[in-house]
């Protein structure tokens, strides 16, 4: 049913006090009774159904056929309840999907009440349940008499006045209402990918050379913030640009390869409200002799400690696969987040066999709350580079110049880092003997060449030298602070 428009109300106009009244008077009442009236059609029809597809109670990814051209929208929240017996058997979840042509509802089940595999359902709209499953139980131990509370009227009323009048300027959605009937309405918030260069731009490493990763050997860094490994002969890696000049890191096998893998670990205070929800994975492939590509979640045992690739000390939460061919397409999948994963997450995706120029190509990961799959986040990449910067940074020293007698502390330049790193990081510096101080006629190889007053801001060079000299010099160094 339409619902009349709310008119422009001039400021400058010569009737504006008139049009202030008339709106107060006449016009307001009419809208409200309009929403009222929409406000209700989501408890009618349109929002409850039956099915009669067998499925067993329990949490997790439940497909029922429906009616055809019912209001089920992604992020609505149903209850799900035995025919026969809805007060003892029942189930309540998110929607996942729902083609209003076939009626196929997929629904991520949160929440359940009762066991068996039932073949008659009530389906109606509900409410989050959230994490409490025993509080929002009903006093008969079921969940039946929460679909007999009420949106708040006047509150969903206000967040929508909310939503008319403020200034379009960026993308909002709306969240459904959670257990006093508030509805509230959010932008789309900047920074809901928890991977760090999940688009693949940076790669301070290697500088878009290939990279080559030994057979069986440890997981090694590559592309800034991921890792990659493999199994039976060694493959080569390389940040590759598409036709748009978008970035990707394709893997290209060798004769004897039997795995592959490259995952990312997200350092914990980035994934903290993750714990105790869903959440959502995405990754555009493609590969052009692989048919499946594993992905798997797991949490850090400790915070931020995941242990080694032969030695890990992290616990699974999911996993599953994907089914790839050579076009590259968006994969997406819903991970539920247990509540124990405050420690941290790393999101691993592995491939079997890859022989003699055969290829795997992986590009724009995201993992955010939630399950809906949203459009991929793509940050500037100033902001991509300082992120990565707080896990791994190649500093080039400008040259500096130091001279004095014979001494073991020559106080080399303050090196400050670009970003801030999360813990202090280890410096890899070239050795002295690529060292050398430029002086008149002569290159002076120091005797002492040490890191001091590390911080995660920066740090310091000691320097010495046997004899008296002068002279100036520069060099590369790294730091790394990589989970």
């Amino acid at each position: 049913m339409p619902i009349n428009p709310l008119p422009a109300l001039d400021r400058t106009s010569a009737t504006f006090r008139d049009d202030v009244d008339n709106f107060f008077a006449n016009t307001l009442p009419v809208f409200s009774v309009d929403f009222s009236a929409a406000a209700a059609a989501l408890n009618l029809n349109a929002t409850n159904d039956t099915s009669v597809t067998s499925n067993a109670i329990g949490t997790g990814q439940k497909i029922f056929t429906a009616s055809p051209n019912k209001s089920f929208w992604p992020g609505m929240y149903l209850v799900i309840a035995d025919s026969a017996n809805p007060a003892t058997n029942s189930m309540v979840g998110q929607v996942i999907s729902y083609a209003s042509v076939t009626g196929q509802l997929v629904v991520s089940v949160t929440n359940v009440n009762g066991a068996g595999t039932k073949t008659a359902w009530s389906i109606s709209q509900s409410i989050s349940l959230g994490s409490e499953n025993t509080a929002n139980k009903d006093a008969a131990g079921g969940y039946v008499g929460k679909t007999l509370e009420k949106l708040n009227i006047w509150n969903t009323a206000r967040t929508f006045m909310s939503f008319l009048f403020h200034a379009a300027t960026t993308v909002r959605s709306w969240q459904l209402p959670d257990k006093s009937g508030t509805v509230a309405l959010t932008d789309d918030v900047f920074g809901k990918n928890r991977i760090i260069n999940g688009s693949m731009v940076v790669d301070e490493r290697n500088n878009g050379a290939s990279k080559t990763f030994a057979a069986g050997g440890a997981l090694a860094y590559c592309v800034d913030r991921f890792y990659g490994y493999c199994t039976g002969a060694n493959v080569t890696a390389q940040q590759v640009n598409l036709a748009n000049r978008q970035k990707r890191y394709r893997f290209t096998g060798a004769t004897s390869v039997t795995g592959v893998g490259f995952g990312q670990r997200i350092e914990a205070v980035n994934c903290l409200d993750l714990a105790g929800s869903t959440a959502t994975l995405q990754c555009k492939l493609s590969s052009s002799s692989l048919t499946s590509l594993g992905w798997a979640a797991y949490y850090a045992n400790t915070a931020d400690i995941f242990g080694t690739l032969a030695a890990p000390t992290r616990t699974l939460i999911a996993s599953g696969n994907f089914t790839i061919n050579s076009t590259e397409a968006i994969y997406t999948t819903q991970i539920p987040i247990p509540a124990a994963a405050m420690t941290g997450i790393e999101i691993v995706l592995t491939g079997g066999a890859l022989l003699a120029s055969q290829t795997l190509t992986i590009g724009d990961i995201q993992l955010e709350s939630g399950i809906v799959a949203t459009d991929f986040e793509f940050r500037h990449y100033a902001h991509e580079l300082a992120l990565c910067q707080c896990y791994y940074e190649k500093i080039t020293v400008p040259p500096f110049f130091l001279a004095g007698p014979s001494c073991t502390q020559y106080y080399g330049p303050g090196i400050y880092f670009n970003s801030s790193k999360r813990v202090d990081p280890s410096i890899s510096l070239p050795s002295a003997t690529n060292i050398a101080f430029t002086t008149v006629g002569a290159l002076l190889t120091p005797t002492v060449w040490q890191v001091i007053g590390l911080s995660t801001i920066g740090f310091a060079m000691n320097v010495g030298y046997s004899a008296a000299f002068g002279g100036y010099s520069s060099f590369t160094a790294t730091a790394s602070a990589e989970l």
